[in-house]
């Protein structure tokens, strides 16, 4: 009776054991626990997890409730950046850092917010050398679009995750989320987030034409169309490191689509190792990036 005790004993230590350079997380959790959490909550999670908590502050509480829905509650923080972008005087993308100042002079004056926000938030995947990648973004103007130029809303714009050789996206992986918050018709202000249904075309999934061995391109739908709302979103996947001298770096790209007011606007993506291109063949592109290196 005594060598049976030890017998299952020596099983459930066992099972118990994670081997080394192996990620122990839990399920993710329920959808519906997940939203009735707090963000007090949210952010303690995160913070447990490692994440500074000046970062865990400048993270939208939308991307980071669908973190924690995704991957559970015990997370293990690798790394993170934001990057802010304004609209020039030619109406271009630029970083704000670089508006503001240029030869240490200032371009643009008091720059009280960005128009367009980017976020990148890499954790510890399943697995040996797996990662979990994240790009958010968020337009904070609105009006005709987001732009002037863009009258559709985000309608066709590209939201991308490009990664370097020796890395492999892991099949079944891949996430998206996308927000409305409509614009108060008597006030001009905003309302309430909104998850949008349908926001990226192929159910939120990848574009058709946005699976590649060097990363993953989503495409706004029709849904993400109205003129007079602003917009906030994120995508994500896991890789898996298989060449240890693989560089760790990924990209995380916007891609503004400009219609052509006599031929629209369409466009062709391209890809090489730790990069995108969205090609207009009518119209133009509007691009922001960021470009992240993390540590294992």
């Amino acid at each position: 009776m005594k060598k049976s005790s030890l017998v299952v004993l020596s099983l459930i230590l066992a099972l118990s054991i994670v081997p080394a350079g192996v990620s122990a997380k839990n399920s993710p959790v329920d959808p519906q626990n997940v939203n009735n959490y707090s963000d007090e909550d949210i952010n303690q999670i995160l913070i447990n997890s490692g994440m500074p908590e000046e970062k865990v502050e400048q993270t939208d509480i939308d991307l980071k409730r669908a973190i924690i829905r995704d991957n559970g509650e015990n997370l293990s923080y690798t790394g993170s950046e934001n990057k802010d972008y304004k609209y020039d005087f030619q109406g271009k993308l630029v970083e704000v850092e670089q508006l503001q100042t240029s030869g240490g002079i200032t371009t643009m004056g008091a720059i009280s917010s960005a128009d367009l926000s980017f976020t990148v938030l890499v954790f510890d995947g399943t697995g040996t050398n797996v990662k979990e990648i994240y790009g958010g973004w968020q337009w904070n103007t609105t009006g005709n679009g987001p732009s002037e130029t863009a009258p559709q809303g985000v309608y066709k714009d590209v939201m991308a995750i490009a990664i370097p050789d020796g890395w492999e996206i892991q099949s079944n992986s891949y996430s998206s989320e996308i927000y409305k918050n409509e614009r108060d018709p008597y006030t001009s202000q905003p309302t309430t987030w909104q998850l949008l249904s349908g926001g990226y075309d192929n159910n939120g999934q990848p574009a058709t034409d946005g699976y590649d061995l060097y990363g993953a391109a989503w495409r706004m739908s029709s849904a993400a169309s109205s003129p007079f709302a602003w917009f906030k979103g994120h995508v994500h996947f896991d890789m898996k490191k298989v060449q240890s001298d693989a560089i760790n770096r990924v990209l995380v790209k916007y891609m503004e689509a400009q219609s052509n007011p006599f031929t629209g606007f369409s466009a062709t993506l391209g890809w090489t190792p730790l990069s995108v291109t969205y090609t207009p063949t009518n119209g133009s592109t509007n691009i922001g990036s960021l470009d992240y290196t993390f540590t294992m």
